[in-house]
């Protein structure tokens, strides 16, 4: 008897690594690119996977890995050594709308936010943000359709953080620093130790009552405190208080990958 996938359910086609009738399936697609690895150099850009158009959007699951050495070991980390790798998926989701492109950096120790992606067709373009001193990133590259997903997928997870650094701000009606700018931030948290002053704090240069220039107010003698979102803003933070004499300061805690 020949087989054929009408004598198997679905549950027996997948146990046996086949496909039902109308899947699309990477073996039956001989113009895409499924998987590569390469090496890349300082500053280097390389295009790493590039499928077909399908007739549909469909789910992709996407995998990176990286490593020092061309052989591995791979993780999916981006190496400490590395200062950071810019990821564009490059998708198409309808022929009259154009293209949908996306696009993230990952610094050292940090890993591929999601995994998954809706789109008609995908290019996966990688590029070294490493100066011409850096070192060299390989990097393992691998897509497969699926059909289970899920929103944590899509949305993608944080990374969690371990660096910290507490410092304590004394008070002043001048604009100061709380934190410098820091691409590498993952949170930041301020609290107003002030108990006779008001402290105005900027996501930004020039904090100040006088405007007033400022992004929120955490009032006198409340221990008020601000937390950022996760992996939201990564710029200068500047500060000031409204007295002449404020006493007490600013605690603030940064966290970085």
């Amino acid at each position: 008897m020949k087989w054929s996938a009408m004598n198997l359910d679905v549950r027996e086609q997948m146990l046996g690594l086949g496909t039902r009738d109308g899947d699309i399936s990477p073996f039956h697609d001989w113009n895409a690119n499924w998987g590569q690895v390469a090496t890349l150099h300082p500053g280097e850009s390389k295009t790493l996977i590039t499928t077909q158009m399908w007739p549909i959007n469909i789910p992709l699951a996407y995998q990176l890995r990286f490593a020092l050495r061309p052989g591995g070991p791979f993780g999916p980390a981006l190496p400490g050594a590395i200062a950071g790798l810019r990821v564009q998926l490059l998708k198409s989701i309808d022929l009259r709308s154009g293209s949908a492109d996306e696009e993230f950096t990952l610094f050292g120790g940090q890993a591929q936010p999601s995994c998954i992606i809706i789109c008609r067709k995908l290019s996966v373009l990688l590029t070294s943000l490493e100066g011409e001193s850096g070192a060299n990133v390989s990097v393992q590259v691998a897509l497969c359709p699926v059909e289970f997903i899920d929103c944590d997928e899509l949305t993608g997870k944080n990374e969690p953080y371990t660096a910290t650094s507490i410092n304590f701000i004394p008070a002043t009606v001048a604009t100061t620093t709380l934190a410098a700018a820091n691409s590498r931030r993952a949170q930041l948290l301020v609290q107003n130790t002030s108990t006779n002053a008001a402290m105005i704090v900027a996501l930004g240069s020039g904090a100040s009552f006088t405007g007033p220039v400022g992004t929120m107010i955490l009032p006198a003698n409340s221990f008020g405190i601000y937390e950022t979102p996760l992996n939201a803003y990564g710029g200068i933070v500047t500060a000031a208080w409204n007295t002449s004499s404020p006493n007490g300061g600013a605690l603030v805690t940064e966290g970085s990958h």
